[in-house]
């Protein structure tokens, strides 16, 4: 996995902080594989379990253009 941009933005008035993060990865099998071990951390769980906020995704796959320097 390797990080391709973040922001954080105002999006919707009943939601105003919202942080973005564009990852890459190899394949659909690889993204499931770091995000597998990154919920089963024993650091996250304990980070998630100490501060309760609500935590949501909105998930969209991109794929590069065949013109893409990506491919």
């Amino acid at each position: 996995m390797r990080a391709a941009g973040s922001a954080r933005r105002r999006q919707r008035l009943d939601n105003p902080d919202t942080l973005v993060w564009m990852l890459a990865y190899r394949d659909r099998a690889h993204r499931d594989d770091v995000w597998a071990k990154f919920a089963a951390d024993p650091d996250w769980k304990t980070l998630a379990s100490k501060y309760s906020v609500p935590i949501g995704a909105n998930v969209f796959m991109m794929s590069a253009t065949d013109y893409s320097p990506l491919k």
